[in-house]
């Protein structure tokens, strides 16, 4: 409560008094004090301080904030026996401060269902889109393990698990549980949190998210019971503050303490020999088997682990020519060739890129394969992978969806950014040049095996429409949909 005194001072929630604590807030900002008060306060006392002029007083721990935050807003809406914070007691301090009368409790003990109770169907709802979502491996914890549909109960939930609930699930999963006045605000709440806990921030635009969080800390204050609003919650008034002083909360929280127990740092630093978890490597171990300096393993490195048996067979024509167009117009030792095609015959008939481009798709490989052939290019002058390029190739398939089934995780989402000309279709001639975010589900994994000497692997993908309004659709709580 009192998040009003943090408004301006001619905001409308100033002199309501119905909707917050029955009074008119006209008090300022709370006075900063520095080192050197607390040090003339102190006075006389026999005490030893360090760090006078340190403007970074408290150092708060996001991580457990978060976690204590969302444990009141989940139990709160669920209305859990012993973990809400709204019950008897809640509903006979709005009685003794004489606001909000509809929400007294009557003689008998009871009281009317607060706006932002989930009834049974709404609980159902929540708990089972919680259970049913599926995150990336190694991005959380089996969340669903949590969730209990037949007691409609969340239960044993880690603060990692309450960090994914609160950036992530929240505004999904209350969507369609609760009405809009109370999600929109849990979403703002979600989106704060998610935008603090960023790896990179402009100081320039701190004060945006503080104005926001204050404005959404009032607007909670009109929904909630005051008990609900614990120091926990209060002390997300003062998150924008500490990292302005601070800087980022990833390398002030808490969770690279607790992750790790101090008694296995301990132990791991005389075993280096041994396998834990601290040396082991990763379940998904992407990085390159090894650092080989010429054009081809540049481009293209061998980075995949195989992780089951995989298939054999030929690609179809129309396959294997799209897949060997795309090796070559994305290897180092052929873009020269590239340049001499389009730049010298091309570009001398006609200005449109998408042209060229088309015309560079459908015909560069059989002009680059007339060149070796005809001996007019070395392939050995250049790179041991150019005349390897103009092989044959097999294809090693697996299939990520059907491995997918039945999986607490998944790994087929694909997120691709584009530095290269792109089209809206084949009769677009307005070329986008930069950044061009693509959003696709993989579908196969197919290793291109040029005669048995080098192997390129290529994703088969489901392409996403990225178009806003059509393909890509924003909710009113923010949340996007495809």
């Amino acid at each position: 409560m009192g998040h009003r005194r943090f408004l301006n001072h001619d905001h409308k929630y100033r002199k309501d008094r119905y909707s917050f604590n029955g009074k008119i807030e006209d008090r300022g900002l709370p006075i900063k004090v520095s080192g050197g008060d607390i040090v003339q306060q102190l006075e006389g006392v026999h005490v030893q301080l360090s760090k006078e002029n340190n403007g970074l007083h408290h150092n708060l721990d996001v991580m457990h904030i978060e976690k204590n935050v969302c444990n009141n807003i989940v139990f709160t809406i669920l209305n859990e026996k012993g973990k809400s914070k709204d019950h008897i007691k809640a509903r006979r301090d709005l009685q003794s401060m004489g606001i909000k009368h509809d929400l007294w409790p009557r003689e008998d003990g009871k009281y009317p269902s607060a706006i932002f109770t989930m009834m049974n169907p709404q609980k159902e709802l929540f708990l089972r889109i919680i259970k049913n979502v599926v995150f990336p491996d190694g991005y959380s914890s089996n969340i669903s393990r949590c969730v209990n549909l037949r007691q409609r109960k969340l239960s044993g939930l880690k603060s990692h698990d309450y960090h994914i609930l609160m950036e992530h699930l929240l505004p999904i999963a209350l969507r369609n549980a609760l009405p809009a006045i109370v999600s929109s605000v849990l979403a703002n709440l979600s989106a704060f949190f998610h935008r603090l806990c960023s790896k990179s921030i402009d100081p320039q635009q701190l004060p945006l998210p503080q104005d926001h969080v204050v404005y959404n800390l009032c607007r909670m204050e009109m929904i909630f019971r005051p008990c609900f609003f614990t120091v926990m919650v209060h002390l997300i008034v003062h998150l924008v503050e500490e990292v302005r002083l601070g800087g980022p909360v990833h390398y002030r929280w808490m969770y690279p303490i607790e992750t790790v127990p101090m008694s296995s740092q301990a132990v791991c630093a005389y075993l280096d020999n041994v396998e834990s978890r601290i040396n082991r490597s990763m379940r998904v171990d992407d990085r390159p088997r090894e650092l080989m300096l010429d054009e081809r393993t540049t481009m293209f490195p061998e980075v995949e682990k195989d992780v089951r048996a995989a298939s054999f067979y030929t690609l179809t024509p129309t396959e294997k020519f799209q897949a060997h167009c795309h090796v070559l117009v994305n290897c180092l030792a052929v873009e020269k060739f590239i340049e001499v095609i389009t730049k010298r015959k091309l570009q001398s008939r006609t200005r449109s890129q998408s042209y060229i481009d088309s015309v560079v798709h459908r015909e560069f490989s059989d002009w680059f394969k007339r060149q070796v052939n005809l001996g007019i290019i070395n392939p050995f002058t250049y790179s041991n992978g150019v005349m390897l390029f103009v092989s044959q190739a097999d294809k090693t398939f697996y299939n990520p969806l059907e491995r997918e089934e039945g999986l607490k995780t998944q790994n087929g989402g694909v997120y691709v950014t584009s530095d290269t000309r792109s089209y809206a279709s084949k009769r677009d001639n307005n070329v986008a040049v930069g950044s061009v975010s693509y959003y696709e589900k993989l579908v196969d994994i197919i290793e291109l095996n040029y005669s048995g000497q080098f192997t390129v692997v290529l994703f088969r993908c489901i392409w996403a429409s990225t178009t806003s309004g059509r393909g890509i659709k924003q909710d009113s709580l923010g949340a996007h949909s495809g």
